[in-house]
């Protein structure tokens, strides 16, 4: 009996040094600024002219936030993971929510603009 005991104390420790470990790996991570949410690698856009046949062909939102990062911010090679319209009220464009790759990319491409 006293084996036992011994054992489940063991099994115990081990499993309290694993969340030890974890923790501190997330706190590290957290301390590198490193940023494993989707939505970080979000970017909004305002005010970009809404155009009906959005409504019934999606590339053409992809092409026009190609075209803005083109030639507005002159930043050829954008790679766009995907792109929404949320729609605003009956005289508003509303917003464009353009998710890219990672946070890395969207922190290097911002970089870009402000140099």
């Amino acid at each position: 009996m006293k084996k036992d005991i011994q054992q489940d104390f063991d099994r115990i420790n081990e499993k309290i040094d694993n969340v030890q470990k974890s923790y501190d790996d997330l706190a590290k991570n957290k301390d590198n600024g490193t940023i494993n949410s989707t939505r970080a690698a979000n970017i909004v856009i305002k005010n970009l002219e809404y155009d009906a046949r959005e409504k019934d062909d999606i590339q053409i939102t992809v092409h026009k936030v190609q075209a803005l990062f083109r030639d507005g911010m002159t930043i050829p090679d954008v790679k766009i993971k995907s792109t929404s319209r949320k729609h605003g009220r009956e005289n508003h464009n509303g917003i464009i929510i353009v998710e890219l790759d990672d946070a890395a990319q969207k922190k290097q491409y911002l970089a870009r603009n402000v140099n």
